[in-house]
């Protein structure tokens, strides 16, 4: 099963349209799923594959969403009306959603790149098998 637009969205996924307000966050998506194709090449389909494509997907959306925020100012009045205020919170809390997915991501994507992970001790040797 291939990934969907759906799969991200709420009710399903995470992500609710009303988040990308000035964008399409339809094309937005395929975007982000064809990237995550190209970087996922090595994995077959299925449900890791599609499960690597959602966590890439979700990495993009939440560091667009970080990104949005950032570039807002902190205060915003309407008409004299209300006033908005953007706390640094706001930023983190996206930010670490971005961080958990690409984690996500290269915790599928990467072994089946590299073959065996490098691994580390505490002399000055290390091996790898690619």
């Amino acid at each position: 099963m291939a990934v969907t637009v759906l799969d991200i969205l709420h009710p399903e996924g995470e992500l609710n349209r009303s988040m990308f307000p000035d964008d399409d966050v339809e094309t937005l998506a395929l975007i982000w799923f064809a990237d995550a194709e190209a970087r996922a090449t090595a994995l077959d389909a299925g449900e890791v594959k599609d499960a690597a494509v959602k966590a890439w997907a979700y990495y993009r959306a939440f560091t667009t969403m970080a990104g949005a925020i950032a570039l807002r100012p902190t205060t915003s009045d309407y008409y004299n009306q209300r006033q908005e205020t953007w706390g640094a919170d706001r930023i983190r809390y996206f930010q670490e959603r971005a961080e958990y997915y690409l984690v996500q991501f290269n915790t599928l994507v990467v072994p089946v790149v590299a073959g065996t992970p490098i691994s580390y001790s505490t002399t000055a040797t290390r091996t790898a098998v690619w």
